[in-house]
């Protein structure tokens, strides 16, 4: 990754901070010729800075917001590069969605939005994105509700997909912050992954929680590997 010179840093967020202040939707102008400008200030390897990437997706986002989709679309080649240069978490795959969705293509839409949300794990899409979302088959959307979360984390962690379960369980706590079967699950996940502090971490929240009957039909190595760092008796 590319950093700029401090002086060169301080002036493109300065004028980012410039077109921030005057931008409006009434009258694009004043404000995207302040980004336009300080994209031309950045180096020639643009996409490998964070700069570049934050410039890029306001530029983006303010064709697109103002319902100019040819210039949106001529700059999603700039964005994905540096999107993926520097951040590569679906962000420049589901604008390139949104834009092929505005000009009613379709099948472009869903395979953009396909592959934002792999890399995103779903979080691209928000509430107010159904009609977006709507493209995907039904088994690619990731679950909003609990139960739902929780159950597609046992299928995930029987696949071995010990990452993705990860982070439905991450979701799981966001929405029950006392459950020991979502902290059994995560120090399982972690154990797994090999990431030995956060499995204890995990497995003994679980264990303070409910006591040793969350093990009861578990695999006997995961309290075996307990037992090794905290006193059980």
């Amino acid at each position: 990754m590319t950093h700029l010179e401090p002086a060169l840093k301080q002036e493109i967020n300065t004028l980012i901070n410039e077109s921030m202040a005057v931008f409006s939707l009434e009258n694009p102008t004043p404000g995207l010729s302040i980004l336009l400008r300080a994209w031309e200030l950045l180096p020639d390897d643009k996409q490998d800075s964070d700069e570049g990437y934050m410039l890029s997706k306001y530029i983006i986002h303010v064709y697109f917001r103002t319902g100019d989709f040819v210039n949106a679309a001529l700059w999603q080649d700039t964005f994905t590069r540096c999107d993926q240069a520097t951040r590569n978490t679906g962000e420049s795959e589901f604008m390139a969605g949104k834009i092929a969705f505005a000009q009613g293509n379709m099948e472009a839409a869903k395979s953009f939005f396909s592959i934002a949300n792999r890399k995103s794990e779903g979080r691209c899409f928000t509430k107010d994105d159904k009609q977006y979302k709507a493209l995907l088959d039904k088994k690619e959307i990731r679950p909003t509700e609990f139960k739902a979360l929780l159950d597609l984390s046992f299928k995930e962690f029987d696949a071995k997909n010990y990452s993705y379960a990860l982070s439905l369980l991450y979701d799981c706590l966001n929405l029950q912050l006392m459950s020991p079967v979502v902290y059994l699950q995560k120090g399982k996940c972690h154990f797994e992954l090999n990431e030995l502090d956060h499995a204890a971490d995990a497995l003994t929240r679980a264990f303070m929680l409910e006591g040793l009957d969350v093990f009861k039909h578990e695999d006997p190595k995961y309290i075996a590997f307990l037992k090794t760092r905290i006193d059980i008796s």
